[in-house]
Parts: structure tokens; C-alpha cells; sequence
């Protein structure tokens, strides 16, 4: 899970991670990214790439990866790998959509029958009634319709 506070101590790892970086490469990226970077950085966190293993095998946080993720996406890639990265956001997101209403419907499903299986079970939770007030302007107009019921009466 992604967290806000481990994001300084993302920030530090990628600034050591892009200091790897080639030239060319480290120039497409805006100098204020750079400077962000520097400035929210945890400065008293350690860490240190080995380079001796390869940069899928690093022991990196998730949020080192969002960010040099969004790197990627928005100063690296071609206009193809852009087009295939936002297709898969999509897809995953469709899923994860598809996946929720699915487990709602399963949940209301198990609620429904757990509910008709045993009407017993909920005899002991407390029921509240709620005070219907209708609101200012429904009061008037039906205030205002009675009026002119009574008036047309006359």
C-alpha cells in the first residue's frame, strides 16, 4: 500500500537512483522536478543502490516505483509506450471497478440470504426512528397549495 509518509524517503532514493542516470537523459527531466526532490528528500535516510544486482531486484519502496513511474511516463517514454502505459492504467482500473461491484453484489447477496436464513438475528439491534421534517420550501408550497384549495372552495 502506498503511503504519504514514506514519500520523503522516496524522493531520496530516487534522487540517488537518478544520479546513475546518463546525462541525456537526466536533462529531459525539469530542473524544478530535480530541486523538489532535493528540497522533500529525508536527508538522514540511507540508502544505497547496488549495483552489482539487477534494478528489478532492488529492495525499492512502492512509492520509489510511482515516482520513477511517473518519470517515465511523462519525460522518458515514446508516444507508444505513453499510449500502452495509460491502456494498461485503464485496463487495471476497469478491473479493480469490475472487481468492487462484483464483491458488492456478493456482499449484499450473503447479507440478503443470512438475513432470510435467520429473521432472529437482528431482533436485538436497536431500531431508530427517524423525524421526517420536510424542508422549508416544501413546507411553503404546501402551505401555499392549501390556501388556494381553501380559496377555490369559497
Amino acid at each position: 500500500m502506498i503511503k504519504i509518509e514514506n514519500y520523503p524517503n522516496a524522493y531520496k532514493e530516487v534522487y540517488v537512483i537518478l544520479n546513475y542516470i546518463n546525462k541525456g537523459d537526466l536533462e529531459k527531466i525539469p530542473q524544478t522536478f530535480i530541486d523538489m526532490l532535493k528540497r522533500k528528500m529525508n536527508k538522514d535516510y540511507e540508502f544505497k543502490l547496488d549495483t552489482s544486482i539487477d534494478f528489478e531486484e532492488q529492495n525499492l519502496l512502492k512509492e520509489t516505483k510511482v515516482i520513477l513511474g511517473y518519470i517515465f511516463l511523462n519525460y522518458w517514454g515514446t508516444k507508444e509506450q505513453k499510449l500502452t502505459i495509460e491502456q494498461k492504467f485503464r485496463n487495471d482500473i476497469a478491473k479493480k471497478e469490475e472487481q468492487k461491484i462484483k464483491n458488492n453484489r456478493d456482499e449484499l447477496f450473503l447479507n440478503n440470504k443470512s438475513t432470510k436464513l435467520s429473521p432472529r438475528a437482528n431482533q436485538n439491534e436497536e431500531v431508530k426512528i427517524i423525524e421526517y421534517k420536510k424542508d422549508i420550501i416544501k413546507q411553503f408550497i404546501d402551505k401555499l397549495k392549501k390556501i388556494l384549495r381553501h380559496m377555490k372552495r369559497k
